[in-house]
């Protein structure tokens, strides 16, 4: 199968999974916080992964649904093996990154064959345009209104996000910071962003999460809308987002954890 195809493949897999964020929100707005009923990773989250995989190969590839026999998750975690009716098999990780086919290994995201080390730089990147995402569309928070746009996910309860979140204002007039609220934690997290997503007053919503004085929010309606926030776990499974914060450059180049300062990653 050409490379060409893998990677109509991963769009179509994305696209399923981001779609399927609109139905899952359903759910999730029954919980306290925003992440109390699935947090990213836990296995109601992932649960619908190879039905959606399976659907999305039928796209991907004008395979009709007939022609796929099974889609069945591997005993390790993120994999799923995929069983064509004419007996071809391959494997492709849930959020639709990598997909290992004729002994292959590809990195559907950027659209290259992996055949050693210094092959797997192209898995730093995430091109968030050729995906179809939109970072403003999950965006808690936009700072800056520069003519370059970065997407950074954060959760309410990072400390090393909050600093970031701070050295942000310095280069308000080169970039547009689009500060995307992920609970990665769960439990207070998720209760913190639904607070921060509802908060009337942006302004001071932003400087009770840079200040670390989020009880000072009001509590959220009930009726508050939290899509973005929903849109932003479903889109950070998506991307294997795990340590925070995470920050993408329009490049695609990314930077993740507390090590990196603002300033270093948006020079080199």
């Amino acid at each position: 199968m050409a490379i060409r195809n893998l990677q109509t493949i991963a769009r179509a897999i994305a696209t399923a999974l981001l779609g399927f964020a609109a139905a899952f929100s359903a759910a999730l707005s029954q919980a306290q916080g925003v992440s109390a009923s699935a947090p990213p990773g836990s296995a109601a989250a992932s649960a619908p992964m190879p039905r959606v995989l399976g659907d999305a190969l039928t796209k991907g590839i004008g395979m009709g649904a007939d022609q796929i026999k099974a889609t069945k998750r591997l005993p390790v975690q993120g994999m799923s093996i995929i069983e064509t009716v004419d007996g071809k098999t391959f494997v492709v990780s849930d959020n639709g990154r990598v997909a290992i086919i004729g002994g292959r290994i590809i990195d559907l995201f950027e659209n290259r064959e992996i055949k050693g080390i210094s092959d797997t730089e192209s898995l730093d990147h995430i091109n968030l345009k050729r995906m179809g995402i939109k970072g403003v569309e999950l965006a808690t928070f936009t700072i800056g209104n520069g003519p370059i746009e970065a997407v950074v996910f954060v959760d309410p309860m990072c400390e090393p996000c909050r600093l970031l979140i701070g050295e942000m204002p310095k280069f308000a007039k080169q970039y547009t910071f689009q500060v995307v609220v992920y609970p990665l934690r769960g439990g207070p997290s998720g209760v913190a962003a639904r607070a921060l997503a509802c908060a009337p007053d942006r302004a001071l919503a932003l400087t009770a999460f840079t200040s670390g004085r989020l009880e000072s929010l009001p509590p959220p309606p009930r009726s508050c809308d939290v899509s973005n926030v929903q849109k932003a776990m479903i889109t950070g499974t998506v991307l294997g987002i795990r340590n925070l914060p995470f920050l993408i450059l329009p490049e695609g180049k990314t930077f993740a954890g507390p090590s990196f300062h603002l300033a270093d990653a948006l020079t080199r």
